[in-house]
């Protein structure tokens, strides 16, 4: 699989550069530039994995932190606890065949020795009685797009009750790679109540055969389940007026979170090193959160710790997934890279910003900002606490895979959404004089 990371990121170096025209830089604002966007991204996937407490969220949060100190922000780490699987290895074998897998979260661990049971496939009509002591394959036509966000729990509940012994169920994903999905309370914090892995949609078809013939498979989940895990979010504080901006990311994630995260991360630290040098009267806040695949665990610590009240806040920004990625076309020779933004992001706000966010975006293909309709992420926390806030968030192809690397955006398509949220910004301030 990492070779096949590496294989992408090759083959798509050209790509990147290849999109839309932007604005030509001015002087003083080189971190407004798609170059410099672009290694951010690139600085941040190479800390990967960025699951919560793990090393590489750990880093990713003090690098974060160190190039919030260099702007001039007062900055701080809040360290909180959290429990976390480390070191998950995970098999699924159907006799001598072996089916890539990675283990629904939080996991329960199968112990040294693999489960070995008959495959059963979950169908609509299937009764309980069927799934007693069978390891249930779920193909992604019963879980379908719920799974995103209801999680495994659902299924996981039924199947357990049932009797069942394990559990392997089909995650959908554009490119057909295996793709996590965000745990989702109670299961953030405490086992699933059997032993569960994702498979790919692309190994959909052999499972479910291997389950209608009933052959017999085996599943082994082992780990470090560590109740004593620590994990970072950072606050910088740029403090001159009583009126605030604050601006948000999400930093952890499953695997690379280059699409995912990346561009997030990358603007962040671009508006931050803005802010710094810009006249501004306004106080700046900015908030980075780990705990984001743990149900946004991490998002409610900042929140309750540092949030200014609603009626301080000119404008909440939040940085959320897959901002400017590209599209992709499905073609016989695989996904083919497009030169724009992929169809599956959105740009939600309180309907008391739209005159400001749609100007700023008018030029943008792909980037409608809206006030109605669904809020997913931790955007909805924000909105719920009654903030004057918008942000991104969305999938893409590559999403939550192992194979979403910094070829999954590109610096032409970074450049404009900065200096969008830039002239955002200058428009707030304008309505605060």
């Amino acid at each position: 699989m990492r070779l096949r990371t590496l294989l992408l990121s090759a083959c798509l170096a050209g790509a990147a550069l290849v999109m839309v025209s932007v604005q030509p830089a001015t002087a003083g604002d080189e971190m407004l530039k798609g170059e410099t966007l672009y290694q951010d991204v690139v600085t941040y996937a190479s800390r990967s994995p960025h699951r919560t407490g793990t090393p590489g969220d750990l880093g990713t949060s003090e690098w974060i932190a160190g190039e919030l100190k260099k702007a001039g922000f007062e900055t701080q780490l809040q360290t909180w606890k959290v429990r976390q699987f480390l070191n998950p290895v995970s098999t699924l074998k159907i006799g001598a065949d072996e089916v890539e897998c990675f283990p629904f979260w939080y996991p329960k661990a199968t112990g040294a020795q693999p489960v070995a049971a008959p495959l059963v496939l979950l169908s609509k009509t299937a009764a309980d009685e069927e799934l007693r002591g069978r390891i249930v394959f779920v193909p992604a036509k019963i879980v379908g797009a719920a799974v995103y966000y209801e999680g495994i729990n659902p299924v996981a509940e039924r199947c357990a009750k049932a009797g069942a012994v394990g559990l392997a169920a089909v995650v959908g994903s554009l490119s057909g790679e295996l793709a996590a999905i965000n745990a989702n309370e109670p299961y953030h914090q405490k086992p699933l109540p059997l032993p569960a892995v994702i498979v790919a949609m692309k190994d959909q078809e052999r499972i479910e055969k291997a389950a209608q013939e009933g052959r017999t498979a085996s599943l082994l989940i082992t780990g470090q389940d560590n109740a004593e895990a620590k994990a970072e979010n950072v606050a910088g504080t740029l403090k001159r007026g009583k009126r605030w901006i604050v601006v948000t990311t999400p930093t952890s994630g499953w695997f690379t979170c280059a699409g995912e995260r990346g561009p997030g991360v990358a603007l962040f630290l671009a508006l931050a090193r803005w802010a710094a040098q810009s006249g501004s009267k306004l106080s700046y806040l900015f908030l980075s959160n780990s705990g984001h695949e743990l149900d946004n665990i991490g998002a409610h610590f900042t929140l309750d710790a540092y949030a200014p009240p609603s009626k301080d806040v000119a404008c909440w920004i939040h940085l959320g997934a897959s901002i400017a990625t590209r599209e992709w076309q499905k073609t016989d020779q695989g996904l083919k890279p497009l030169p724009h933004v992929n169809k599956n992001l959105s740009l939600a706000g309180t309907e008391d910003l739209m005159p400001i966010l749609k100007p700023a975006f008018q030029n943008m293909p792909g980037y409608a900002p809206r006030s109605q309709g669904p809020i997913a992420g931790e955007l909805r926390h924000f909105v719920s606490a009654g903030y004057r806030v918008f942000g991104f968030f969305g999938g893409h192809a590559y999403f939550h895979t192992m194979m979403d690397t910094p070829a999954t955006t590109s610096p032409a398509l970074l450049e404009p959404v900065g200096r969008a949220l830039v002239e955002v910004i200058r428009q707030v301030e304008a309505q605060e004089k």
